[in-house]
């Protein structure tokens, strides 16, 4: 089983077994992100935009924009900032019973969109927020070839062993 998403904006709502992406559609100009956790204002920076992975999803887009690789098995939800214009924001990882809400304040509402798995879902208007959660079911998935997570990594990552490491 792994955890999804679910993200809501509006009365709209999208599903995600990987992540769910909200940024400037123009990534030529910088948007302000705000992002809460819960009730809690956690961080504001200028950057294009937010990841907000599962741990299956951790090893995409979330990784090629510097978030953490996490095991699958493990109920957490990633926030990777995408071009931060600050070194310090960095991705954090929270438990996955806690909500997360995004606003990316921005000039036009056709500048942000909302994004799952890849997939344009809407344009955002001014002022909207998205907020994303775990879903309420998991997806199953079958492992046919009966590798392992870290087979899954070593192949997908290329991270190489020498025939001693195997044996170990």
């Amino acid at each position: 089983e792994r955890m999804a998403l679910s993200a809501q904006a509006g009365d709209r709502e999208a599903f995600a077994l990987n992540e769910v992406v909200i940024e400037r559609s123009v990534t030529a100009r910088l948007v302000q992100v705000k992002m809460r956790v819960g009730d809690l204002p956690v961080s504001s920076f200028f950057g294009n935009g937010v990841i907000l992975a599962t741990p299956t999803g951790s090893t995409g887009y979330s990784l090629s924009a510097g978030g953490p690789i996490t095991h699958p098995s493990l109920s957490v939800l990633i926030a990777t900032p995408i071009c931060p214009h600050s070194l310090s924001q960095r991705p954090m990882v929270m438990p996955s019973d806690q909500s997360v809400t995004v606003r990316v304040v921005a000039d036009h509402s056709d500048d942000i969109t909302l994004s799952t798995d890849g997939r344009l879902r809407c344009t955002l208007q001014v002022g909207e927020s998205v907020t994303v959660q775990r879903a309420s079911e998991p997806v199953r998935l079958i492992n046919l070839q009966g590798l392992t997570f870290y087979d899954l990594l070593r192949r997908k990552l290329d991270w190489s062993l020498d025939r001693r490491d195997e044996k170990e």
